[in-house]
């Protein structure tokens, strides 16, 4: 009887201590993947969209810009190439402006010690757009290595009506870069290291639309240009605006920046299987529109903008946005 009352507890406390330390593993798995998140993602998502560098989504109060001191310096053949290239630019289109642009020297993203949400950091240096254009744009630069590039940092906002309408801008064939395609809107290089004050003027001088018309802005990722822009990176942001497509059209006609895009194209963000009356849509709206997919197949996009807009379907198929 004593063999068996100690055979009997010897088991109840194996069982015990097997119970801690299994609910202690899946406590650990849970947060395991809780603590991931921020450096994966949805591991679906970095199979179906190439060019993901860090991506989230995020609040754009976790995107934290980090300065290095000085100019970005360059080899001194690639100095002579942007300068003869600008030179060559400006005599056909002697209105292009060498502004400041942000080079983007690494992206990291670590998790936050009180809160436990991630804290992304760009780390950036200051160029001019010559060198964006040489670098990236043309065929001697897209055969110098990444780290000869400028890797100018762009933003653009996937900006979605309160109808539930992306907008897109064809960009004007006077542009020095990719003129004549379908690009977001708001969107440009980063002019400054602070994103939203960048996106707040994009967003003002493109669409005459002030911050106080957006309802929510987050951040999804940092995303690859792809070879048709040299590799160059771009933060995509997701901004919903409490404005309708026809609202937003409508103050376009003012945009100080107006000339920057030969028109809009207002995309159903909502899903393509039903028609318009079906998704609470207007089934014969006053704007020009046209439905995700078809959008997708038939019109000239940036690669970049292509592949930010796949991204948003599956997040917002996933529930993160």
């Amino acid at each position: 009887a004593i063999l068996a009352r100690l055979v009997w507890r010897e088991s109840l406390i194996s069982k015990l201590y097997a119970f801690l330390v299994r609910g202690r593993r899946s406590i650990g798995r849970a947060r395991g993947r809780r603590m991931s998140e921020w450096r994966r993602g949805d591991e679906s998502l970095a199979a179906s969209v190439s060019g993901l560098r860090v991506y989230g989504p995020w609040s754009l109060e976790r995107l934290h810009v980090r300065i290095v001191d000085g100019l970005r310096r360059y080899r001194e053949d690639v100095e002579s190439g942007a300068e003869a290239h600008w030179q060559s630019v400006l005599s056909a289109k002697p209105h292009v402006f060498d502004g400041p642009v942000w080079c983007l020297l690494s992206a990291q993203a670590a998790e936050d010690a009180a809160s436990r949400e991630a804290r992304v950091t760009l780390q950036v240096q200051r160029s001019s757009f010559k060198y964006v254009l040489y670098t990236h744009m043309t065929d001697q630069g897209r055969q110098l290595l990444p780290a000869d590039r400028a890797d100018a940092l762009g933003i653009m906002a996937l900006t979605e009506t309160v109808d539930g309408y992306i907008v897109y801008g064809k960009r004007s064939a006077k542009l020095a870069t990719m003129p004549s395609h379908w690009h977001c809107v708001p969107a440009g290089n980063m002019s400054s290291t602070e994103p939203r004050s960048v996106l707040e003027q994009e967003l003002q001088e493109e669409l005459d639309c002030d911050w106080s018309m957006a309802r929510s802005v987050k951040v999804l990722a940092v995303l690859d240009t792809g070879d048709e822009q040299g590799n160059k990176p771009e933060i995509v942001c997701w901004l919903h605006l409490a404005l309708s497509a026809a609202d937003v059209l409508a103050r376009y006609q003012k945009a100080e920046d107006r000339a920057e895009h030969d028109g809009l194209m207002f995309v159903n963000a909502r899903s393509s299987e039903a028609g318009a009356a079906e998704n609470g849509l207007d089934p014969a709206p006053s704007f020009p529109t046209v439905s995700l997919d078809d959008f997708l197949r038939d019109f000239l996009l940036t690669d970049v903008s292509r592949r930010a807009l796949h991204m948003f379907r599956l997040m917002r198929g996933g529930g993160s946005i």
